[in-house]
């Protein structure tokens, strides 16, 4: 199960040409049993993703900031849109959180910073401003210029 799902998402291979080298090996397993592993596996490490996301956020100093990825669209084929990875930073136990979002609103970082107190360092990007009004939260800016409207 672990192999299925490096070759998946580290080395992006198929899961039917998985079977397919799988089956000129001797080896016949249904791509139906082989999805099956693969979501088993991903129930885990969601289990595993929330564990982290909370060790990232129970410090008091943290970084976010949001950059941009391509993301295949599932109703069409071949075609990508934009999403964003929303980067959170603790500095003091060294650990980053990545959060996919499809928007750069507001909704993805109050739903991973809803029970976040301290200090929250963030670029001049006016979504993070409501932070400054949340109770135990200090907002403090970067050293880049904030570009005027």
């Amino acid at each position: 199960m672990a192999q299925i799902t490096v070759d998946k998402y580290v080395d992006h291979m198929p899961l039917h040409r998985q079977s397919q080298r799988l089956q000129r090996a001797g080896v016949n397993i249904a791509q139906t049993t082989i999805c099956g592993w693969v979501k088993l596996v991903l129930i885990h490490l969601v289990a595993l993703y929330e564990l982290h996301k909370q060790y990232v956020l129970a410090c008091r100093y943290l970084h976010v900031d949001e950059t941009t990825i391509q993301v295949l669209d599932e109703d069409k084929k071949g075609t990508t849109h934009r999403g964003y990875y929303w980067l959170y930073f603790n500095s003091e136990q060294k650990l980053v959180l990545f959060d996919y979002q499809p928007g750069r609103d507001t909704d993805g970082p109050d739903n991973v910073q809803k029970d976040f107190q301290g200090h929250l360092q963030t670029d001049g990007y006016s979504v993070y401003d409501h932070f400054d009004k949340r109770p135990g939260i200090v907002l403090m800016g970067c050293m880049a210029p904030r570009k005027a409207h």
